[in-house]
């Protein structure tokens, strides 16, 4: 059974073992970029790195639910493209977007002084003041019909059709007779994989040859319609959060476009290398969950996706993983330090 708000000191590839399948609503991941940064960030060949990052790419499209995103970063687009063709290849993953961290209009004077004294005057080299971030789902055709076979949800229609299996006596061979052998029967089996809500016609002649309008449970149809478009598009779409309106994320309007502009971390080395904004992070969790969602970061670092998930709250939880050492130490301090502040607030 999962644990939650939990950070585990341990390779992510084997934490991933104890977490349940499709259990995950958010995974947001920044790996290794394999650009030698540091001892972690340093694979012999990119084949090498690929291959690893495919191993967490294919854990990640296990523990994550059928409805849910999946974001990572990097900067250097080569690699990029053959962890997209790997993904592509071996994933029911859907790529959804290409996002684009700028950093320019907020970067340091001195280092932008600095990088353009260095590079002012090559002809063959733009400096680089980006960073990426990738988006995908499951949520094609292939996810729609995976969302169908959810049992949960469509839960409460899904109630509705046993207690009125109930009042008719159902059975399937008198629903064969009266309905045919096809897709229309479904609607009365509803704790099946291919239960899906019937055709307003097909409603009719339970109504006409069973009287399940006389039932003190039934529902008109336009009802059971509108019930059943709502809950595919809420949970075919948790990307929107509906319950989210732009005008309260005080953000900017930028963000939500696929080029985001939020102000970098000022460098601590102390902390991370490779730090990401915790606005950044933030507006992530707010846009691809919902209240109570389970986030997961299997490369945590110094705790960014912990705090941001706390802050955002509204029940949602986190899992996070760091195999460093000494990082996970900063960011149990960094967590434990933002707990004990919080109480004190309140």
């Amino acid at each position: 059974m999962n644990k939650y708000n939990v950070i585990y000191n341990d390779d992510c590839l084997e934490k991933f073992k104890d977490i349940e399948d499709k259990s995950i609503n958010l995974i947001l991941i920044d790996p290794p970029y394999n650009i030698k940064k540091a001892e972690w960030d340093k694979w012999e060949t990119v084949k090498d790195y690929v291959e690893w990052m495919g191993k967490v790419f294919i854990e990640c499209e296990r523990v994550l639910k059928n409805n849910g995103s999946f974001y990572f970063f990097h900067n250097d687009f080569m690699q990029i493209v053959e962890l997209q063709n790997w993904l592509n290849k071996n994933t029911k993953f859907i790529f959804k977007q290409l996002i684009t961290w700028d950093k320019l209009q907020n970067a340091d004077a001195v280092q932008l002084g600095t990088s353009i004294k260095i590079y002012g005057k090559q002809r063959n080299y733009f400096n680089g003041f980006t960073e990426y971030c990738l988006f995908y789902t499951f949520q094609d055709a292939i996810g729609l019909k995976l969302i169908e076979k959810d049992i949960p949800v469509y839960k409460p229609m899904r109630d509705y059709c046993l207690k009125l299996r109930s009042f008719i006596g159902y059975s399937r061979q008198k629903m064969i007779d009266v309905l045919g052998n096809g897709s229309s029967q479904h609607f009365l089996e509803p704790l099946g994989p291919q239960w899906q809500l019937c055709t307003n016609e097909t409603y009719n002649k339970l109504i006409e040859k069973f009287s399940i309008n006389k039932w003190e449970g039934f529902r008109l149809y336009e009802s059971l319609r509108q019930e059943y478009e709502s809950l595919k598009y809420a949970f075919n779409n948790p990307q929107l959060n509906l319950n989210v309106k732009l005008e309260q994320q005080k953000c900017n309007l930028r963000s939500y476009s696929n080029i985001w502009n939020f102000n970098r971390p000022k460098a601590n080395y102390k902390l991370h290398i490779t730090p990401k904004p915790l606005k950044m992070i933030e507006h992530i969790i707010k846009t691809s969950s919902n209240e109570g969602d389970i986030i997961l970061d299997c490369f945590l670092g110094s705790g960014t996706t912990a705090i941001a998930t706390m802050n955002v709250g509204e029940g949602r939880k986190y899992i996070g993983i760091e195999k460093d050492e000494q990082i996970y130490k900063i960011a149990i301090d960094r967590v434990s330090g933002y707990i004990h502040l919080s109480e004190r607030k309140n």
